[in-house]
């Protein structure tokens, strides 16, 4: 069946609302393809040029000859229906999510998506604010999706390969048009994360695709971050697809006098987007724990000692004592500041456990 979802695709170019229309009319796409008639199909709009490009793949099984070959390139197509297919995708208001996605590599399970993205024309505050933002993410199972775009783009990419976390680069073309000079980055993104685009590896980019691609962007992460945007900056479309979506949406303020910061600070002024200056704002809307290994290795030696008893299981005030050699007051400062550093919570019966997160398998 998903080699006539990419059949399809190829006859549309990879545009998502006339193959909506064919879905819809037809969940058989295969049936579609090899029994409607053209009189069935050009009632539910494959007309003109679609028409036209129906007939002649159709013809000459290109589509089925090129899906073959997919596995050479270490393509996977995946399908809205397949198991893998991104539920946060799958599951986007207002847009029409791919009915079919190319991805090499592999998509990251078991990490929060932050889609990071802004001007291609970056200031050097732009890549301070994203290298010391995402340096900080590596503390936690983040992944982070951009798109492959010169500037805040190819910034947030290369800073998440450094600090040894997964990214995702939506493409706004085909795979095998990817620019010779983002091929080194984009075999590190395919061995630390994936390429995903939602157009036939065959098909070059053109200019209305990437603002399409941007809902992808948008629709993978479950918030959208924007560094830096001028008031007509794709930023700022993929900011509004996240607003449309229900996903959260912050923007780091800049200086009045800079036109890279004129859209950020209008999505602030707008109530549009939530200002954010510290990646911990970041953290705590996502609401997830601190990596295992990396909560303890910037501890000292007692507060070691304190989460390892607290892995285990949930210990009262007294019970920690009776373990440890450690007085009531330095304990009481003990669990203030772990607290603090959201690496303990207490119980409901007043027991206190450790919160942060193991290494995902």
């Amino acid at each position: 069946m998903l080699k006539y979802y990419h059949a399809w695709n190829c006859v549309f170019n990879g545009l998502p609302r006339p193959f909506w229309t064919i879905i819809k009319h037809f969940p058989d796409v295969r049936y579609a393809w090899e029994k409607a008639s053209l009189s069935e199909l050009a009632n539910k709009g494959l007309r003109g040029p679609y028409k036209h490009a129906f007939l002649q793949l159709k013809k000459s099984g290109k589509p089925f000859a090129d899906f073959e070959n997919f596995r050479q390139h270490h393509i996977t197509p995946i399908g809205l229906r397949d198991t893998q297919y991104p539920s946060l995708l799958r599951n986007m208001n207002k847009h029409l999510p791919p009915p079919i996605l190319y991805v090499q590599g592999t998509l990251p399970e078991h990490h929060h998506n932050v889609s990071i993205v802004g001007t291609r024309d970056m200031s050097t505050y732009g890549e301070q604010v994203t290298t010391h933002f995402i340096k900080e993410f590596s503390r936690y199972d983040i992944c982070i999706v951009s798109g492959l775009a010169r500037g805040i783009d190819i910034t947030a990419h290369t800073q998440a390969l450094a600090n040894n976390l997964p990214t995702i680069a939506i493409l706004g073309f085909g795979h095998f048009h990817i620019p010779y000079y983002r091929k080194k980055l984009t075999q590190s993104i395919i061995e630390n994360g994936c390429l995903v685009s939602e157009y036939p590896p065959h098909l070059k980019a053109q200019k209305y695709h990437f603002p399409l691609r941007n809902r992808i962007i948008a629709g993978l992460s479950a918030v959208t971050v924007i560094i830096e945007a001028g008031k007509k900056s794709g930023a700022r479309i993929t900011a509004q697809y996240a607003l449309d979506q229900g996903r959260e949406v912050m923007a780091v303020p800049g200086t009045i006098y800079q036109e890279k910061s004129a859209g950020t600070n209008a999505l602030i002024e707008h109530a549009s987007a939530q200002l954010v200056s510290e990646p911990s704002s970041i953290i705590k809307t996502l609401d997830i724990p601190v990596k295992k290994q990396e909560a303890i290795a910037f501890q000292s030696k007692m507060d070691k000692a304190i989460l390892t008893l607290l892995e285990k299981e949930p210990l009262s005030h007294e019970q920690i004592m009776q373990q440890l050699p450690i007085n009531a007051k330095t304990l009481n400062t003990k669990i203030t500041e772990l607290e603090i550093e959201q690496l303990i919570k207490k119980n409901s019966t007043g027991r206190y456990y450790a919160t942060y997160s193991r290494p995902s398998l």
